[in-house]
């Protein structure tokens, strides 16, 4: 019994002696070094990694009651490091090093509108809505903010160029030099970049649930969720048909550079009340927004 109240008192001599050097600081390595005095958790390896704990959205979204600044790693949708700010989840959006080609910004010679330049997956997309003032095009006289661009019909989009559904499309249209309309598979390049499923890819419809990574934060009619993750930056521009502006700050909708018929083409739609990407066909006569990727 004596033995154990001696070797009892040695451990509480030592904790307190450690106590004293670092209150709170936990060291966890394999050279046997304390704490940095400023940490309350030092990992220090040359061999492995931190991992946070990795889960789908409705995995995540499961936990009861998360605590403010929880992390987790999403595996699917919009993919990454995830924190509760105390009423929803948001994403961690790191800054990464461009690698690519990708310009920050892009200046149009024909008119001076300067552009945001976005990498998405090996593309170069301008962040913003296309302002060029091509004969056949029209801008919504509503709209609050010159960055919604003017909206297109198909035939303008085009100027006079072939139908394409090739990667690149080669389709300048409206564009400037050096930049072209998307086709429908550049479309569908860019959305796997963002999540979205391989078998959706021929898909009609709202597919996927990564029109919210590429809304932009303000300006649409409900609020969203983790917006504008990518870059893209959609504004709700809506349409023009007839003569008759629609769906301001409710839909954005945008021309590819493939022909779906005589009268149609392919194009997508970003909805307010919808999470994914929505692709079909419409009339070439329905004025749309114009989104341009460099060559």
């Amino acid at each position: 019994m004596k033995q154990y109240y001696i070797i009892t008192l040695m451990l509480c001599v030592m904790v307190a002696s450690a106590t004293a050097q670092n209150p709170v600081g936990v060291a966890i390595n394999q050279d046997g070094s304390l704490p940095d005095p400023a940490a309350i958790l030092h990992l220090k390896s040359t061999t492995q990694g931190f991992m946070l704990p990795t889960m789908t959205q409705a995995q995540r979204d499961s936990i009861v009651k998360p605590p403010l600044g929880l992390l987790v790693f999403q595996t699917d949708g919009n993919s990454g490091i995830h924190y509760y700010n105390g009423s929803n989840w948001q994403s961690v959006n790191l800054p990464v090093e461009n690698i690519s080609n990708c310009p920050e910004t892009y200046k149009d010679p024909r008119d001076g509108e300067i552009y945001q330049v976005v990498s998405i997956g090996n593309q170069c997309w301008m962040a913003e809505n296309l302002r060029y003032n091509a004969s056949g095009s029209f801008i919504n006289p509503k709209n609050p903010n010159p960055k919604y661009g003017r909206l297109y019909n198909w035939s303008t989009a085009m100027a006079s160029s072939k139908s394409s559904s090739t990667t690149p499309s080669g389709v300048q249209g409206v564009c400037p030099c050096g930049w072209h309309l998307p086709s429908d598979d550049e479309w569908n390049k860019m959305e796997l970049a963002l999540g979205m499923q391989q078998a959706d890819t021929s898909v009609t419809g709202y597919r996927g649930t990564h029109s919210v990574n590429m809304k932009s934060a303000t300006s649409w009619k409900t609020t969203i969720k983790e917006p504008n993750s990518s870059g893209f930056n959609a504004f709700p521009t809506g349409f023009i048909y007839s003569g008759k502006f629609s769906t301001l700050g409710l839909s954005a909708r945008f021309w590819t550079s493939t022909e779906f018929s005589i009268g149609h083409a392919w194009y997508r739609n970003l909805s307010y009340i919808n999470e994914g990407v929505y692709r079909y066909c419409n009339e070439k006569a329905f004025g749309f927004s114009i989104r341009c990727v460099k060559d």
